[in-house]
Order: structure tokens, then C-alpha cells, then sequence
């Protein structure tokens, strides 16, 4: 009966009937079923039929992972990040610090990938840009191990204009579930069509409320900062070369995008008896019910 219990809660969820699929769920939940609770866990995370909340949903996955649950693969929506560089003339004194940049962050989202396991912490897309506006994977974002960095072309006029009415038609078109992280990696020569590109890509409301940070691969200067404060909204998410490993660090750690409570999940924590399992569950239960 729990086993067509639990493929009645899938084919609801398919339906999109969640209301129905959660009291199930929930009820199979209380009976110690695993993939119940990892379920439960993924309509917090995905807002399935209940608001987004990611407490809910890391408790979740924390009893379901305490039960033996191991399949954590799509648990929580990939975070989107793009690397908008730009390669235009102004570029070339710079470039070998371009390179250094690309190679370690990647490299350190790699890693970061690798430590946290069964979360992918991210998928990233870069674009570079001068006259012209070129994307490094015709299908989009990918998963960090499959990125291919190649320095661009360095030459031809910055044009931002065309970058972001590029990146508003391309990518800013696309429906969200969790908002993307863009990173502006260039110098301190900001041309004169920077503030119009701007001014159009600010009227896309993915971007107003996405993340945003800009490297500067020179020491920067305070006018270049003033303007490229009107991307980031804050001078707190410039940083120039410098700070370029503190940066890297960063945005290796995926922007904060690991579930709440992630280092309180190894094994040696799992509850000594099933007695505490059971009455964390009826406590979870009566928290989501409340």
C-alpha cells in the first residue's frame, strides 16, 4: 500500500495537483518513507503547490539523507552564471590577467562542485564582447566541468550597447526560478555608450534583481568605479585586480548557493536511534502543517 501510496504522490505531482500530492507525501512522511520525505523536500525548493523555503526544504533532505536517501541530483535549481568580458582593444595590456581569471575560476568551481557532491552548485556561460557579441556555448549554460575556456580575440570597439540588448533579447527572456549571477570582467576604460546600455538593459526585471559584480583587471580608478556602480547598484561588488584571488574564492563558493545547514550533514551526526528520527519527522510534519 506505501509503494502505490508513493507512485500516486509522483503521478499527482506530474498532474500538477500538489495540493493533493503533499497530504500524501506527508502522510508517508510519517511512516518513515524516504523518498516521501526527499519529495516533500523538492516542492519547498521548487515552490510545487507551497511557497519557496529553503529551511523546509534542507530539513528535508537532511532526514531523508539520515534514512539512506542518496540521490540528491535534483534537488535544488542550478544557479545561473554568466562572465561577460569584454575583448575589445582597450583589452590588451590586460589579457594575461584575463586568462589567469578564467583559468581559476572555473578551476575553483570545479572543485567546489566536487566537494559538495551530489549538488551542483551551478551551470556558467561566458560571452564575450566588442563591436560584436560572441557566446562561448551555442546551447547555453553547462555544467562547470564541461566549459571550454579559450581566450577571445582581443580587438575591435567595446560596444555595451550591443552587449545588452544582446543579453536582454538572449538570455533575459528566459523564466527564472532562481535568478542569475552576472560577472562584468574588464577594465577601467568605460566608453561613452556604456550608461545607454544601462539605461535599456535596467528595464528587464531578471536583471534589476540578479547578481551582479564587476572585476576590474587594472588598479581602476574612481570615476570608472562611480560608472560601473550603475551595473552592480553597489561599489561593494567592484573589485579590481588585486582582489582578484578573495574574488575567485567567491564566486567559487558557488555565491552562497549551498542549502542551509549543508555542513551539519555528515554521517556521524545521523540521530542515535529511530525513536529521535521519528519524533523529528512529527516535528517537521507539524511545521509544515502549521
Amino acid at each position: 500500500m506505501k509503494e502505490n501510496n508513493i507512485i500516486l504522490a509522483k503521478k499527482k505531482l506530474e498532474e500538477g495537483d500538489y495540493a493533493h500530492a503533499i497530504m500524501i507525501l506527508e502522510d508517508l512522511a510519517l511512516k518513515h518513507n524516504v523518498e516521501a520525505i526527499y519529495l516533500l523536500g523538492r516542492c519547498y525548493a521548487f515552490s510545487l503547490g507551497v511557497p519557496y523555503y529553503s529551511f523546509i526544504a534542507n530539513e528535508c533532505y537532511n532526514m531523508a539523507r539520515k534514512l539512506g536517501w542518496t540521490n540528491f541530483s535534483d534537488a535544488w535549481e542550478d544557479l545561473p552564471i554568466y562572465y561577460i568580458i569584454n575583448s575589445g582593444d582597450s583589452m590588451e595590456n590586460v589579457k594575461n590577467h584575463l586568462n589567469e581569471f578564467m583559468n581559476k575560476v572555473i578551476k575553483e568551481i570545479q572543485d567546489k562542485n566536487k566537494e559538495i557532491g551530489p549538488y551542483h552548485l551551478c551551470k556558467v556561460q561566458a560571452i564575450a564582447f566588442s563591436d560584436n557579441v560572441r557566446w562561448y556555448h551555442a546551447s547555453g549554460i553547462v555544467d562547470p566541468n564541461d566549459f571550454n575556456w579559450r581566450m577571445p580575440k582581443i580587438g575591435g570597439k567595446t560596444n555595451y550597447e550591443n552587449l545588452f540588448k544582446a543579453i536582454n533579447e538572449k538570455i533575459l527572456s528566459l523564466p527564472y526560478k532562481k535568478l542569475p549571477v552576472f560577472v562584468l570582467v574588464t577594465n577601467s576604460d568605460i566608453p561613452g555608450d556604456f550608461e545607454k546600455g544601462i539605461t535599456l538593459i535596467k528595464q528587464n526585471k531578471y536583471f534589476l534583481y540578479s547578481t551582479k559584480f564587476v572585476l576590474v583587471l587594472d588598479d581602476g580608478n574612481d570615476q570608472a568605479f562611480t560608472e560601473l556602480c550603475k551595473f552592480t547598484g553597489s561599489n561593494e561588488s567592484i573589485f579590481n585586480k588585486t582582489y582578484m584571488d578573495e574574488f575567485i574564492h567567491y564566486i567559487g563558493i558557488g555565491t552562497l548557493n549551498i542549502p542551509i545547514g549543508y555542513p551539519e550533514w555528515p554521517v556521524s551526526e545521523i540521530s542515535s536511534s529511530m525513536d529521535d528520527i521519528d519524533e523529528e519527522i512529527k516535528y517537521l510534519i507539524s511545521y509544515m502543517r502549521e
